[in-house]
């Protein structure tokens, strides 16, 4: 196997591991809002009219009922943990692969794989980093946080 296949090959291994997390994580948030999607539909069908319905609305359980049907604005913080920790792990990934590739230099002069995945990966984490950043500025911005940075919707 030659140098080009090795890169080509490291490079799809990484892609594909890259797309199974994101596809776990997607089928996790989806097992979630139809878990809570369902609860919301059995608590409403045990009302027998509409000014039940309305009463319920008007107490605190009803205001956090809700509440909990716009998840975005709740769950704003978590995002941008979130992309905080996946940040901080593929650029310390990467950082690695540079770091070896560094270490062990190509011995004929060429390219070497390490530095160039490596870079790329590192440039991947350091965009989550970012988008974490411009993610709590606009949060903050947005009122959607407070000024310690805790979630003000939905708490």
């Amino acid at each position: 196997m030659n140098e080009q296949s090795v890169v080509a090959l490291i490079f799809l291994s990484l892609f594909a591991l890259a797309a199974w997390f994101f596809w776990l994580d997607a089928r996790r948030r989806q097992a979630l809002v139809q878990a809570r999607s369902e609860l919301q539909n059995r608590l409403l069908e045990k009302f027998g009219s509409p000014q039940e319905v309305a009463q319920f609305l008007q107490t605190e359980g009803g205001d956090r009922f809700l509440r909990g049907l716009t998840t975005d604005a709740r769950h704003a913080g978590r995002g941008i943990l979130r992309a905080m920790q996946v940040g901080v792990v593929i650029t310390t990934f990467g950082v690695a692969i540079v770091s070896l590739g560094v270490a062990y230099p190509e011995r004929d002069g060429g390219a070497n794989p390490g530095i160039i995945i490596g870079s790329l990966v590192l440039s991947l984490g350091v965009g989550f980093l970012v988008s974490a950043g411009i993610s709590y500025w606009l949060s903050k911005k947005w009122g959607m946080l407070d000024t310690e940075g805790r979630c003000n919707a939905g708490s």
